[in-house]
């Protein structure tokens, strides 16, 4: 298409060549054949026309100049001071052309050429997959035509910048160099390992053998080198990590002036041995920067540890005797102590150990008996906290005032005092504050009221239970105020108590105490309902069952003694009866 787009440019110039021509002939000929000439003129003019429509922009001058150029000829009749003219306008329509193309052409040559021919240069060369020569350069025709019709390159230029960064994306070997160049960033490391990188670099390159052999870039090459630089940093990072190691167990670093048998160097081993693994031996391995130093040092560690291993076996059998103490919160325990540490004493004269330089930490030493110590008085603490809280238990509110609800409080006292008779010497390690004899005595008696008083609240529990599951329907109504009078009494003498309210007759699964009031009413309930049934049978034969049903159900569900009074009353009865009757 951009081929086809200069042969237009050319043609519209032939055509102009042509009509000038044709203007320097009309001077020549006779009327009747200016006559055929303007004609013909004329239409070459409208082809000329025809072929500048869609033109870019910088052509309307021209369009413009071409149409003066129609009206004049129109009335030309002939005259050759006209044909002078139209000589004048075509050579201001050259000029205008001859002006605006240089930018044109420049635009395509210097823009456009350029960056299809790498695009078809990268399709030549197979590293572009899915697209053809075809493909491009029909895109390229179509910015070119868009160029020669644009008044803006802006838009163009623009364009051209999209498609080649699509078209970049698709390149394999751009991939590539953006691959190898993420591996390279901040250098080539073992920590953060680039090895996956390099790997993926290894296999995009394996799986694309178009970029293979690739004199220019020489992907072989560069991923070499980028395998080369990571051996050498995964080298220098086992190293460092050797040698770091080794710091942490060196006297002379951080403030340490001592090895102790807690100095641990199996780190220190596992990192010479991953260190080695990735040499070709350990000589390669000490050559390496620092190597060579921090390993004299590892050698002096392990030399100590063997001295102190051997102070060590002289230690063992006190430190069996230390092991052997049972620390518990007695008067022995203590006393055994206090032996032990002069034995200790004695060891450490013997053996010449400067605490001073060695805490000792790791056999037997002052730690090992502030650890002793520690425990001895962990265990007095225990038991003072057992003491503690059983004072308090003592102290607390329901247990001081004992009602039903003070059950969980009892078992509390009762709980820390077990927990505290388990001890042996309790009152010479602690201030008991009172004797352990007289806690349990509290106690039992805390224990005793409180049974009292759960056997009569359960006792009423139990008769509520009773009446609610005999009912009231089957049961005489002087049983029933027998029973009621029996509850009443109970609860009167539970109520009693200061500290005991008809609340405390409720459990967490029932309200007794809406269940007594039920109950309560149960004779009422019972006279009412024998007093429906005496009227209801005094109507017989008239049938006035359903009405009975209404009454009953009207009993059943009335909440206050008044409204199941109500029904007790003959007259009442009698009157339901006689008023369902007439509704009827």
């Amino acid at each position: 298409m951009f081929t086809n787009k200069n042969k237009l440019i050319g043609f519209i110039a032939l055509i102009v060549v042509v009509v000038l021509v044709a203007s320097a002939a009309i001077a020549l000929i006779a009327d009747s054949s200016t006559k055929k000439a303007l004609a013909d003129a004329q239409a070459k003019i409208e082809e000329l026309e025809s072929a500048l429509n869609g033109a870019d922009a910088d052509l309307d001058k021209a369009e413009k100049a071409l149409a003066d150029l129609k009206a004049q000829l129109s009335a030309a009749n002939g005259k050759l001071d006209v044909l002078e003219d139209l000589t004048e306008k075509y050579e201001e329509l050259i000029s205008s052309w001859t002006a605006t193309t240089p930018a044109i052409r420049a635009f395509i040559q210097e823009e456009i050429n350029p960056v299809y021919d790498e695009m078809l240069a990268a399709i030549n060369s197979g590293y572009v997959d899915g697209v053809s020569a075809e493909d491009v350069l029909n895109e390229k025709m179509d910015l070119v035509i868009w160029a020669l019709r644009s008044a803006d390159l802006t838009a163009v230029r623009a364009e051209l910048e999209k498609n080649k960064e699509e078209f970049n994306d698709l390149r394999l070997d751009l991939t590539l160099d953006a691959m190898i160049e993420e591996v390279k960033k901040d250098g080539v490391t073992y920590d953060p390992d680039d090895k996956p990188g390099i790997d993926a670099c290894e296999d995009y390159l394996a799986n694309h053998p178009v970029l293979q052999n690739n004199a220019t870039k020489d992907y072989e090459g560069q991923i070499a080198d980028l395998k080369a630089q990571y051996d050498a940093a995964k080298k220098a990072y086992f190293a460092e990590k050797f040698i770091a190691e080794v710091a942490k167990v060196d006297p002379a670093v951080d403030g340490n002036t001592y090895v102790t048998l807690d100095t641990d160097t199996t780190a220190v081993k596992a990192a010479w041995d991953e260190l080695v693994a990735v040499c070709a031996d350990e000589a390669e391995a000490l050559a390496l920067t620092g190597v060579q130093a921090a390993h004299d040092v590892w050698t002096k560690v392990e030399a100590r540890l063997v001295q102190l291993a051997n102070a060590k076996v002289a230690a063992d059998d006190l430190n069996a005797k230390i092991a052997g103490v049972t620390v518990e919160a007695t008067v022995a325990t203590g006393d055994i102590i206090k032996a032990l540490k002069a034995d200790v004493a004695a060891w450490g004269t013997t053996y010449a150990i400067d605490k001073t330089l060695e805490p000792l930490n790791w056999f037997v030493n002052d730690d090992a008996f502030a650890a002793l110590d520690a425990a001895y008085a962990e265990k007095i603490a225990e038991l003072k906290a057992l003491h503690d809280a059983l004072l308090e238990a003592l102290k607390a509110e329901d247990f001081v005032h004992i009602t039903i609800n003070s059950e969980e409080a009892v078992k509390a006292a009762e709980d820390a005092y077990n927990a505290v008779a388990k001890y042996q010497d309790v009152e010479a390690l602690v201030d008991c504050n009172g004797t352990m004899a007289e806690h349990k005595a509290a106690i039992d008696a805390a224990k005793a009221l409180l049974a009292e008083k759960l056997a009569l609240v359960n006792e009423i529990r139990a008769l509520i239970d009773a009446m609610e599951k005999a009912g009231y329907t089957e049961v005489l109504v002087s049983v029933l105020e027998q029973n009621i009078a029996v509850i009443d009494a109970k609860v009167a003498l539970f109520l009693q108590g200061a500290d005991n309210v008809i609340e405390h007759l409720n459990t967490a699964d029932k309200n007794y105490v809406e269940a007594l009031e039920s109950v309560r009413l149960y004779d009422n309930r019972a006279k009412a309902l024998d007093m429906i049934e005496t009227v209801q049978n005094a109507y017989f034969p008239v049938n006035v069952y359903d009405a009975a049903s209404q009454l009953r159900t009207l009993v059943d569900t009335a909440k206050t003694e008044a409204e199941i009074d109500k029904w007790a009353v003959k007259e009442n009865v009698e009157n339901y009866y006689d008023t369902f009757l007439a509704e009827k």
